[in-house]
């Protein structure tokens, strides 16, 4: 089957999702479903590359982006790039009235693959669970339970069959539960959250070692 069909399908289905409460679906925006086409496609499906798998959309990130682990700064604004995959010409819409462009997480994250995997393909990026976990306000976040995380099994499994030379990095402990609980096997590392940050760069260059030998 052709690689975009294929890629169009699996958005549908997650425009379709009604995940329960408390999450919610940002890819029932337009935008944020344009976005995550625009970067799934800018990508070699046989790449070998790595491949972050996170817990869930952040309200600051992927909740507005509609990619994981990426803010509308690091879609829309120019930053030290090295795969030419982001930047304010390629195409990326974010609403006009979007409180928050950045997200620590989300630059955290791009800027040390952009320091240890710059000679790789661009990297892969996806959540346990693609739906938005609200907290007590619609932009805050809360934490996501070990029994919901079934509710990204279908498209998780979608996506690992998007990248099948890529090297999966469960980022978290939910990620990495998530991971095991479908028997696939992952690199673990620490999320870059809450002082995280040189243990996430640590573990991703152990990663990258491994690949690149």
């Amino acid at each position: 089957m052709d690689w975009d069909i294929r890629i169009r399908e699996f958005l549908q289905a997650l425009v379709s999702a009604a995940p329960p409460s408390p999450y919610r679906n940002p890819y029932h925006q337009r935008h944020t479903v344009h976005n995550l086409h625009l970067f799934l496609t800018r990508r070699d499906r046989l790449a070998r590359t790595v491949f972050l798998v996170g817990e869930a959309p952040g309200h600051r990130g992927a909740a507005i982006s509609g990619v994981p682990f990426t803010s509308s700064a690091i879609l829309e604004r120019e930053w030290n790039d090295p795969w030419g995959a982001f930047g304010p010409d390629l195409g990326y819409q974010i609403p006009g009235e979007v409180t928050y462009a950045t997200e620590a997480t989300a630059t955290m994250v791009w800027r040390g693959l952009s320091e240890t995997c710059s000679d790789l393909p661009l990297p892969l990026t996806w959540n346990a669970i693609p739906f938005h976990p609200v907290g007590g306000t619609p932009d805050s976040n809360s934490s996501v339970r070990r029994g919901d995380l079934h509710f990204g099994q279908s498209y998780l499994e979608w996506m690992l069959d998007f990248a099948p030379n890529a090297t999966v990095v469960g980022v978290g402990r939910a990620a990495q539960t998530a991971l095991a609980e479908m028997g696939h096997q992952a690199h673990a590392v620490r999320h870059p959250s809450r002082g995280g940050k040189a243990a996430f760069l640590e573990g991703i260059v152990g990663v990258k070692s491994q690949l690149s030998g």
